[in-house]
């Protein structure tokens, strides 16, 4: 198994993760990813946070927590196309429909 893989793993099997996002925020997420990296990635959840919504709020934090598991892996620092298309598909990793899923606040 190769560090993407378990990276996968880790974010299917965290109980933290057990909700979906929305796939407006995954993809703003992502794009900023590509574009950027991961400093500024992390401002763009920072800010996030501070949004009155508590499902923005926990769904931010969620990110800021995937994007750290994601730092430890050497193919997403080198590459962040990779980072970009998991953000992308987190839904997808996580599994579950949209509405078993999504928890409520």
């Amino acid at each position: 198994m190769n560090e993407i893989d378990t990276l996968i793993e880790r974010i299917k099997n965290d109980r933290n993760t057990d909700f979906r996002f929305s796939n407006s925020l995954l993809h703003s997420t992502a794009e900023v990813f590509l574009e950027y990296g991961f400093s500024q990635t992390k401002l763009f959840l920072y800010d996030k946070q501070n949004k009155s919504s508590k499902y923005q709020i926990k769904s931010a934090n969620q990110l800021l927590r995937v994007l750290s598991l994601m730092a430890e892996v050497k193919d997403i620092r080198d590459d962040r196309v990779v980072g970009s298309l998991i953000l992308k598909s987190l839904n997808d990793i996580i599994g579950g429909s949209k509405y078993e899923k999504r928890k409520k606040f």
